[in-house]
Formats: structure tokens, C-alpha cells, sequence
């Protein structure tokens, strides 16, 4: 892939064949440390705690209904549904954001680590 939004869009959308649960990565959102910084805090706490149902959530993305992404860049304060669309935003410059702000590489070595079941290290 070309750009991170692209990547973690085709991650998202169910149809990768090494990831085939995206719901995986809300999940691993919730458990890091750093995802805090641009997801809805009480969500971060829910998804940490396990007090709330994946599938019910992702349901409620869908319907526009919750919108678990937040750019916090002075100004801006934007909500997006899915992770991709805040990577897109962040990656068009539309505001003080960039992407090395969303910490990627850290992002990748979480997900590989509790959605692939890969050492952080492995290609």
C-alpha cells in the first residue's frame, strides 16, 4: 500500500486475508497506550475494560451512530467512524496534524502483536 490510510482501510474492510476480524484492531486500539491521543477516551476506557460489545459497536459505526476517532490538532477537533478516515485526514494536511502524529509504526507493531499473533519485529 501506498499511504497508511490505504492500508489500514484495506484492514478495516474484512477483506484481507491475514486479518480477518477487523474488529481486531478496535480492540488493540483499546489496550494501547497511545490511542488515547485521537480516540474518545470513554470509549478507549470501555473497549480496555471489556465493558462493551465489539459487535454492537461496529454496528453503531456503521450507522453513523458513534464516530470513535477524534483529530484533537488545535482547531480542528473533527470526529471520524473509522481509523482510516482520521490516517486520510491527518495524511491530507487538512489541518496541524500529520501522520507521524498517530505514531503508525507503533500502531503496526500493536497490531501485529495481538491481531496476527507476530512478534512486533517479524515482516
Amino acid at each position: 500500500m501506498r499511504t497508511y490510510s490505504s492500508l489500514i482501510n484495506h484492514l478495516e474492510s474484512g477483506k484481507c486475508l491475514y486479518l480477518t476480524q477487523p474488529m481486531c484492531i478496535m480492540r488493540c486500539l483499546g489496550k494501547w497506550w497511545y490511542s488515547p491521543l485521537y480516540m474518545d477516551i470513554d470509549l478507549h476506557v470501555q473497549l480496555r475494560t471489556g465493558r462493551i460489545n465489539l459487535d454492537e459497536m461496529q454496528q453503531w459505526v456503521k450507522g453513523g451512530v458513534l464516530q470513535p476517532f477524534i483529530c484533537r490538532a488545535e482547531g480542528c477537533g473533527k470526529t471520524f467512524g473509522h481509523l482510516s478516515s482520521l490516517v486520510l485526514h491527518c495524511e491530507s494536511l487538512a489541518c496541524g496534524w500529520d501522520v507521524a502524529r498517530l505514531n503508525m509504526p507503533g500502531l503496526e507493531a500493536e497490531i501485529k502483536m495481538s491481531c496476527l499473533g507476530k512478534d512486533s519485529t517479524a515482516n
